[in-house]
């Protein structure tokens, strides 16, 4: 160790900038040493020695030299450095996973100089090197020698490769990767693959553009682990993935390892003995052969005793005479388990109890396997470094030869801790051989069905949660426990679905159902046609229950996840689900028609986009954008799913079916939503072009001849699109287009209905304002065309036109409402008559009348006036509807008294469509008659329907607004301000408008601003207890009060609300949310108010005043506040809400969590030095707490910014 005083002179010297060479280097081996500590949270160095060197006497008893201020921050600089030094790095040379991987072995099975018997194998390997492939898979049993093979790689590889090889325990590797050198070929080899937790990472530089083409990975792992480690890289489709198994060595190879270094076993005999117990695992024979070095009698050695006997030896150097057991007890739990995690205070200290040991005697045992190298440890968190090991510790142990009762030591105990890792462990061990630990978990499963059977609703989510990971090991148990919490659930009656509904853990329905959702997402893995029926059932659970609708969209989201087809993922899927899809629309066309529809989408869509996370650059998405390559099995799928959506057709005679239906089609080509068709390769389009000329005839032979008008304009839409977009020239687009341009009812409904009228040139689609002078020419020539005698047919179709845009759910209707205004203003004789047959025949015109009515205003008002007064009259609110609409097209400033009078009837309709009509136009009005227009906008606050008093929100706001004349200003009185306000108290949420209405009271009348926030704070608390949502002030988003602080009441105002601090229960709650929003900050006006019962001292005001102050903690009113609070109580409740108000956020923070907790201690530093003992003792017992967070955070900021 180096003298105190030579490093004392070092730092010095480091301060001064005088240090040399030999002065870093004698500094590296002080720090490597723990010599020299980096202080958390102090601006100092402390460098350990003894009485006469220190300076400083820690709370330990260490001596230490300090270093402070600037001098400290350069030697820190330095430290850091050098402790940036000591991290490890993720690429490891041969040389360097030569002794990792030698001293591992060493550890076991001992170290085969000479590898045998796989010669073939590295042959196989140097030809797949010299093609450059991209990824290589070794994958073999445990214990065959992978590890080994990977060591001979150097001799393998091509000329001018680098070799490279991933630490297992790699905290992150996108920083190695980004320093490869893009000019070589690198081979990047991962023994263990699939206990590389980066792995996803890893599969990046097979696509990063910077490597890309120039990496071939080698992975090693367990055979059953072949095919996850390859997913786990990522999309790999185009990319030459190669799998080689590593078999066992045949007898004669494993005769030959025993006679060379390290075993060098010369009795034959002896040799063959331990080649039938080997059955050609090299771990097996290196095992027994060390066990045979050491005197042990071969005879009655068997397989399962080998690894036993020499874990005994290992754990018999490790343990104090008499102690073995308690080593491998806690290696038992530990591999049953699979981790041990040190911070989970419950489970070590029952793990300490069924070991027997004291926290003293588990801190030895780990500290003793940990060097052994049996054991790693990562954090606080324990894991069995070599996976043969563990698993046979599990499987030998507990099941075979029992040398320790599994459901007693590990059930029984941990069973309530660590459930989940539990069921999988045992699922784990059944899947690598192990029928004990099967036959376990079955019995382990039957006492989860008593639990489903028998439990709530939170039992019930438990389970699903524990078998999750079990559901891709054990699917058919999972499908299982799913069907049983179905079925016993939906045997309850429909208000019993929630057990206990007043108990405050109870778990809904919907929540199970969610969960349900997430487990099958994972079995359809390994049973899909199963978990597709589930997942069809919870798709279309209770479609009229709104309350399911979330569960609903779950169950279709993963359906449709399952059906799209993914680069990195198999098409057999598709093919299963098509066929469901057939028998559920036989079985329920109607209600299974639209997740038919969504599922189908997918299947016919040949665009791929996947995104992933660079590991090479920190906070880097890669976003990957292209098509699918055409293949035999994806022709049989889009042939099979078009062929649904053709039949899909022919079976139903609804129109808004059909709609959907014709609309799915544009799968059959590719549409520019996403792709441009340069994109697209000639031999794509050639492959899709069979499907869009079948598609094409489709709508020739089946759609056109009986189609709606709708359903029409749906054919149009493709047809615009399919020949600009994929160059086809195909008959059948012609024949189209002809019988589109024929059929004289699709034309005028084009001008009338659709969206746009599409042009012959590509940018005419744009073009609004020929679009808009063709539609106006239309309408022109429309009327002028008509005719007395054709009159009937007109009507006729127009009724056709409105109908069948209604059953289509068709909204665009202002060219139609257009066309009516135009009727009723230039042919009132025609109109008139289409009114009549509207009324005495019923038809769906009769929806759009209004406007026929502002036409007929301008040409003949008394007929109009005629309508208007009996439609009044009457009660039939479609007609109410049309009088409101026809006040659109009317001109306000030529209103006579009749008018008023009518719109005042209407308002007393008390109808909401009727209400919010008006509202749309009454800034219409107000100029013309400011006192009947704000009569009836306080009639209409008055409805009891949310969206109305919304949309008075909506006007009462916009009154206010230069765009609108500001007439609130002029017309609006305060009384009726506040009476129309006084409504928004029934709304359960405020929309902006409202906000901004609310933002308006507090500068007219604060008071009354307070008083309307303490009546919404009371029907809150009444609307909880019944379980109803409510929440019209949602603090901490709400505006409405920012304009009472300029108030000259400001201060009576906070008084006020601070009293509601002495009311019980939710006040106590609420209060502070509103003094937030009031006063935005610790104001000097709060201060003081506050400080009013500081000085009372009384406990209950003291308490109320902390509770206040945690929406105020920051800024030196806050700590000067908080200092008079500590000076003036001993009470612990009031120390411990100033203690939790230091150590929370005020809002939100920017950048780590630890720069927070760093400016707290800055912040809290002059108490340590006040001249008051409570002050100073206080901030000694926060700066610990504060000090311990701060470790913890940089740890874990550390953490995540390397595994990024």
């Amino acid at each position: 160790m180096t003298d105190t005083n030579n490093l004392r002179a070092i730092l010095k010297r480091l301060v001064a900038k005088t240090y040399t060479n030999a002065d870093l280097e004698i500094l590296c081996q002080a720090i490597e040493a723990g010599q020299i500590i980096l202080v958390t949270g102090e601006r100092a160095i402390a460098v350990g020695g003894d009485v006469t060197d220190a300076v400083f006497i820690t709370g330990d008893g260490n001596l230490v030299y300090i270093f402070k201020g600037a001098d400290a921050e350069v030697v820190r600089q330095i430290v850091q450095d050098i402790l940036k030094s000591f991290e490890l790095p993720a690429l490891l040379t041969h040389s360097e996973f030569f002794k990792s991987a030698v001293s591992a072995a060493e550890r076991i099975a001992g170290y085969w100089e000479v590898i045998v018997g796989r010669d073939a194998l590295l042959a196989e390997i140097k030809s797949l090197l010299v093609e450059s492939t991209d990824v290589i898979v070794l994958h073999g049993a445990g214990g065959l020698g992978k590890t080994r093979l990977l060591l001979e790689l150097p001799k393998v590889i091509p000329s001018g490769t680098s070799l490279w090889y991933i630490r297992q325990r790699a905290e992150s590797i996108e920083y190695d990767l980004a320093s490869l050198n893009p000019n070589n070929h690198h081979v990047i080899v991962v023994d263990d693959a699939h206990r590389f937790e980066l792995l996803h990472q890893l599969g990046e530089v097979l696509v990063n553009p910077k490597i890309a083409g120039k990496v071939t990975l080698v992975l090693a792992t367990r055979r059953v682990f072949k095919d996850s480690v390859t997913y786990k890289l990522g999309s790999l489709a185009g990319y030459q993935v190669n799998k080689i198994e590593v078999k066992p060595l045949e007898n004669l190879d494993i005769d030959q390892l025993l006679q060379t270094p390290p075993y060098e076993i010369a009795h034959e005999d002896t040799r063959h003995t331990l080649v039938r117990i080997a059955k050609g695992d090299p771990l097996i024979a290196g095992v027994a052969a060390r066990l045979v070095q050491r005197g042990e009698s071969v005879i009655n050695l068997n397989r399962d005793w080998v690894l036993t006997r020499y874990l005994n030896d290992i754990i018999h150097e490790l343990a104090e005479a008499g102690y073995d057991d308690r080593y491998i007890s806690y290696l038992e739990i530990m591999a049953a388990l699979n981790t041990i995690d040190l911070n989970n205070q419950q489970l070590r200290e029952k793990v300490q109890k069924v070991v027997g040991i004291s926290p003293y005697d588990e801190d030895r045992i780990i500290s003793r396997l940990v060097e052994a190298g049996i054991v790693e440890r990562y954090w606080m968190t324990l894991k069995i470094t070599s996976e043969v090991l563990a698993d046979h510790i599990l499987i030998h142990h507990f099941f075979q030869i029992k040398q320790a009762d599994y459901q007693k030591k590990i059930i029984e105990p941990f069973f309530k801790l660590k459930p989940q890792q539990i069921l999988t462990t045992l699922a784990e061990a059944e899947v690598k051989g192990e029928r004990h630990a099967g036959l376990l978990l079955g019995h382990k499963l039957r006492e989860l069905h008593y639990i489903l059977n028998q439990g709530d609703n939170l039992a019930r989510l438990s389970v699903l949660e524990w078998i999750q990971d079990l559901a891709y090991l054990r699917p058919d148990d999972a499908l299982v426990i799913v069907d049983n919490i179905l079925n016993v659930l939906e045997e309850l009656p429909a208000s019993n679905q929630q057990d206990h509904p007043s108990c405050k853990w109870d778990i809904k329905y919907e929540r199970l159902l969610s969960k349900i959702v997430d487990v099958l997402s994972r079995t359809h893995w390994v049973r899909l046609s199963d978990s597709i029926d589930y997942l069809h059932k919870l798709a279309r659970y209770q479609l009229d229950a709104a309350e399911y609708a979330r569960v609903r969209e779950e169950a279709s989201k993963a359906l449709v996840e399952i059906a799209e087809i993914k680069i990195d993922k198999s098409d057999t899927a598709q093919p299963t689900i098509l066929n469901k899809i057939e028998g559920w629309l036989k079985e329920d066309f109607t209600s299974n028609l639209n997740l038919s529809l969504s599922l189908i989408k997918p299947m016919l869509s040949m665009e791929v986009n996947s995104t992933k996370i660079d590991p090479t650059r920190y906070l880097h998405i890669l976003i990957r954008q292209g098509l699918l390559l055409p293949s035999e099995s994806l022709r049989k799928i889009r042939e099979q799913a078009l062929g649904i959506l053709y039949q899909a057709y022919s079976q139903t005679s609804n129109l808004s079916e059909r709609l959907k239906i014709v609309k799915s089609l544009e799968g059959a080509i590719l549409l520019p939503r996403s792709t441009s068709a340069s994109e697209v390769s000639a031999e794509t389009w050639a492959w899709l072009k069979p499907d869009c000329k079948n598609t094409a005839q489709f709508f020739l032979k089946v759609v056109i001849p009986n189609a709606e008008l709708p359903i029409l304009d749906a054919v149009a839409e493709w047809l615009w699109y399919a020949p600009r977009f994929s160059g086809y020239q195909l008959d059948e687009f012609e024949q189209l287009k002809q019988q589109l341009q024929n059929n004289n009812l699709y034309q005028l409904y084009k001008f009338l209905v659709s969206n746009r009228l599409r042009g012959d040139a590509q940018d005419d689609q744009l073009n609004w304002q020929a679009i808009e002078q063709r539609h106006q020419l239309a309408i022109k020539q429309y009327i002028e065309g008509l005719s007395p005698t054709a009159i009937e047919k007109a009507i006729s179709e127009l009724e056709t036109i409105v109908e069948q845009c209604q059953t289509a759910g068709e909204s665009s209707t202002y060219w139609f409402d257009t066309l009516f205004y135009r009727l009723g203003e230039k042919n009132p004789e025609f109109a008139q008559q289409m009114v009549e047959q509207a009324l005495s025949k019923n038809l769906t015109i009769k929806h759009h009348l209004g406007p026929v009515i502002g036409g007929l205003y301008q040409s003949n008002l008394e007929v109009a006036w005629s309508y208007i007064k009996s439609w009044v009259d009457g009660d039939e609110l479609v007609l109410w509807l049309a009088v409101a609409g026809s006040y659109h097209f009317l001109d306000s400033s030529r209103f006579q008294e009749e008018e008023w009078e009518i719109l005042h009837r209407l308002t007393t309709k008390q109808s909401s469509l009727v209400d919010y009509k008006i509202l749309q136009l009454i800034s219409r009005f107000v100029p013309y008659n400011p006192q009947l227009s704000v009569k009836l906008l306080k009639i209409i606050a008055t409805s009891d329907d949310e969206s109305v008093l919304l949309g008075v929100a909506d006007a009462l706001s916009w009154s206010f607004k230069s765009f609108q004349a500001e007439w609130g200003i002029k017309f609006i009185t305060s009384q009726d301000f506040l009476d129309i306000l006084r409504n928004f108290e029934r709304l359960s949420h405020l929309n902006y408008a409202a906000e901004e209405c609310l933002e308006l009271l507090g500068k007219i009348e604060p008071m009354q601003l307070i008083d309307f926030i303490e009546r919404c704070i009371k029907i809150k608390a009444e609307q909880r207890e019944i379980g109803e949502d409510y929440e019209t002030i949602h603090f901490p988003y709400s505006r409405a009060v920012e304009s009472i602080r300029s108030s000259t009441e400001y201060p009576d105002i906070l008084r006020r609300v601070r009293d509601w601090m002495l009311r019980e229960d939710f006040w106590f709650f609420e209060t502070p949310k509103v003094l937030k929003e009031i006063a935005g900050s610790l104001s000097e006006s709060l201060y003081n108010i506050l400080m009013e019962w500081v000085r009372l001292g009384e406990v209950q005001k003291l308490n109320a005043v902390v509770k206040i102050l945690c929406k105020f903690n920051s800024g030196q009113l806050f700590y000067h506040l908080s200092r008079e609070i500590i000076c003036n109580t001993n009470y612990e409740i009031v120390l411990g809400s100033i203690r939790a108000s230091i150590n929370s956020t005020p809002g939100m923070i920017f950048g780590g969590f630890s720069n927070f907790i760093k400016q707290r201690l800055e912040e809290i530093s002059p108490w340590l030095k006040d001249e008051n003992l409570r002050v100073r003792s206080f901030a000694r017992q926060m700066e610990e707490l504060l000090q311990q967070n701060l470790e913890s955070e940089l740890e874990s900021e550390e953490f995540e910014e390397r595994n990024w």
